[in-house]
C-alpha cells in the first residue's frame, strides 16, 4: 500500500517537476509575465503537447515505481492530475469574475 501510494506521489511529482521546468524556459524566452502562454495558437499547442509529455513521463515513473500494477497506478495518477487541473480551472475562472 505504502509503494503504490509513493508511486502516485512520485508521478505526480514528476509531472509538476516538468511543467515547472517549462514554466521556468517560458519565462525566461518569452517574458516574465504569467500569461506568456495565452500569447498565441503556437504557445498554447506548445504548452498543450508539453502537459501531454508531462502526464506520460508521470504514468512512467509511476509505472516504474510498481511494475506489477503499473499501468493501475498511471491512470490512478493520471485521475488525481486531471482532478487537481479541474480545480484549479475553476478556481482562476472564479478569480476572473
Amino acid at each position: 500500500m505504502l509503494k503504490s501510494a509513493l508511486a502516485v506521489l512520485g508521478g505526480l511529482a514528476t509531472f509538476t517537476l516538468a511543467l515547472l521546468a517549462m514554466m521556468a524556459l517560458g519565462n525566461a524566452l518569452l517574458g516574465a509575465e504569467p500569461d506568456w502562454i495565452n500569447r498565441s495558437a503556437a504557445t498554447q499547442l506548445f504548452w498543450l503537447a508539453w502537459n501531454v509529455v508531462s502526464m506520460i513521463g508521470g504514468g512512467y515513473v509511476t509505472a516504474w515505481i510498481t511494475p506489477r500494477a503499473g499501468s493501475t497506478h498511471a491512470v490512478v495518477m493520471g485521475a488525481i492530475q486531471t482532478v487537481f487541473t479541474l480545480v484549479a480551472m475553476v478556481t482562476t475562472a472564479s478569480n476572473d469574475t
